[in-house]
């Protein structure tokens, strides 16, 4: 867990948004999961929404406020089935695949 919220804290960096460690989320995943995660980072800076610098400070928040549903009792095992989707029907440079989990994930919200 200490790799992915290093990881996270790394991502919040490259998206050049105010970092706050308690903004983090305690997300509990085992690796297998955190694994699929950090490639959904890895993925979704390469999209086009990145890519744009204006609106990237919206994307950062919109990923931040989804990072929730991994905390959240009732919408966790939703949350965990839909990383697992993304990994599987997600190929090497899918950056839409990453858009279309980052909208399932707010779906959930």
């Amino acid at each position: 867990m200490q790799v992915l919220r290093q990881n996270l804290f790394i991502q919040k960096v490259r998206f050049r948004v105010p970092i706050y460690p308690t903004e983090i989320p305690d997300l509990d995943l085992d690796f297998e999961h955190e694994y699929y995660l950090l490639d959904f980072f890895k993925l979704l800076r390469c999209s086009a929404d990145y890519k744009d610098e204006s609106f990237r400070p919206a994307l950062a928040g919109r990923v931040m406020e989804t990072m929730t549903v991994f905390a959240d009792s009732q919408l966790r095992e939703k949350a965990l089935k839909c990383l697992s989707e993304f990994k599987s029907g997600s190929e090497d440079g899918d950056y839409e695949g990453a858009i279309r989990f980052l909208k399932d994930l707010e779906a959930l919200l």
